[in-house]
Formats: structure tokens, C-alpha cells, sequence
């Protein structure tokens, strides 16, 4: 198919190998069983590659019955946003970054997974918008070097993190690891039902308006 409302495409592996910068894709609602992971770079000057859910709708990129890789998103390029979709069932990370810089994620859900969403290798200037996370195993949000360089810059608005699995386990809601991150503001953002609410190992990091309980 082409790729248009009335003919669009099957995949969204396929809307990712199409996309040139400041193309977005609209994904209808239903149940993706696949991994998403970019393909190329949008850029400053004609815009971001942005997937995004069809106004109205919720579609969720399910890990369930999918073979092939353990994270339901993996970014690995710049100028990238994701908006208004559920990320679930995934054995690893829902969405996992790393070398990347200027994203946006959006008006997302993840869950059901045993890492949130992890940035790491070098991860750079980066804003979430209302983002939901809840019943993971080891971290909702996660920036750390992860064996490369520190992640800086990065905003958290309205964000939340709640309802780690297991209670028994050192589950972080907000983390930010260690070595030279920088940079980092949390707005408004709340956890709850995790070990740690808030771990930060991090210079230059400021919380506004922000809650932790039953930590």
C-alpha cells in the first residue's frame, strides 16, 4: 500500500523504513505485535520523524507472541518523536534510547515491561510529556551511561511512575546514574508504590512541585 489513510501500510517497521525528516506517521488503533526502531534521523532544518498515534486513538505496540528483539522501542537516531502510544509486554526496556539527541515523547503509556524507558549512551536534550509508566520490575525512567558517555539535558513534565511488581526488588521510579550526567529538571512529576522515588546520582538537577510516597 502507499501508505495513505485509505490505503496504509500493514507495519510500523514500515512507516519507520519509509520516513524521511519531518514526516509523521499516524497509527490507527489496534494492537501492533512488533519492535519499533528508527531507521534514520530528522534534522534542525526540515523537522523531527514523528510517529504518532491517529488523533483519538491509543495504538499499542504489544510484545506478546513477538520473537525477535526484547524492546518494544529502540531509538537510535536524533530529532525523533513518539506520541500518544501504549508500550507493553516487553521483556526488557518499553522504549530504550542511546546515542541520540532531541527527542519528544509524548501523551505515552508503558507498561507491563521490566525496564520503563532508559536513556543511555550519550542521550541528549530530551523532553517527556505526560508520560505513564506503572508495573515494571527495575525502573520506570532511566538515564545512565550505561558503558558509554553520561546523558545530559534532559526535562520530565507531568510525568509519572508508579506500581513496581516486585516490592522486594530495588525498583527506581525516577533514576539518573552516575559519572558526569548533568542537567536535568523534573516538573510536576509523581511516584508512587517503587523502592527509591527519586534515585539521583546527577549534577545540576532541579525537582519542581514534585511527590514521592508509599517508597
Amino acid at each position: 500500500n502507499p501508505g495513505t489513510q485509505d490505503l496504509p501500510w500493514l507495519t510500523i517497521k514500515k512507516a519507520a523504513q519509509t520516513m524521511s525528516p519531518g514526516d509523521m506517521t499516524y497509527i490507527r488503533n489496534g494492537t501492533y505485535n512488533e519492535q519499533l526502531v528508527t531507521m534514520r534521523s530528522g534534522n534542525s532544518t526540515d523537522g523531527y520523524i514523528t510517529f504518532s498515534a491517529y488523533p483519538g486513538k491509543k495504538p499499542a505496540i504489544d510484545g506478546n507472541g513477538v520473537s525477535t528483539g526484547n524492546n518494544g522501542i529502540i531509538v537510535q537516531h536524533s530529532y525523533i518523536k513518539l506520541i500518544g502510544l501504549e508500550v507493553r509486554n516487553w521483556r526488557d526496556n518499553g522504549i530504550w534510547t542511546e546515542n541520540s539527541g532531541y527527542l519528544e515523547i509524548s501523551d505515552c503509556e508503558v507498561h507491563h515491561v521490566t525496564y520503563g524507558i532508559g536513556f543511555g549512551d550519550g542521550t541528549h536534550d530530551f523532553v517527556l510529556n505526560r508520560v505513564k509508566m506503572h508495573h515494571f520490575d527495575l525502573y520506570g525512567f532511566d538515564a545512565s551511561p550505561s558503558g558509554g558517555a553520561a546523558c545530559y539535558n534532559g526535562t520530565f513534565n507531568d510525568c509519572i511512575a508508579h506500581t513496581g511488581r516486585d516490592r522486594t526488588q530495588n525498583v527506581d521510579g525516577f533514576a539518573l546514574g552516575h559519572g558526569t550526567q548533568r542537567n536535568f529538571v523534573f516538573n510536576r512529576c509523581k511516584v508512587y508504590d517503587v523502592f527509591d522515588g527519586f534515585d539521583i546520582s546527577a549534577r545540576n538537577t532541579t525537582l519542581n512541585r514534585c511527590c514521592a510516597r508509599n517508597c
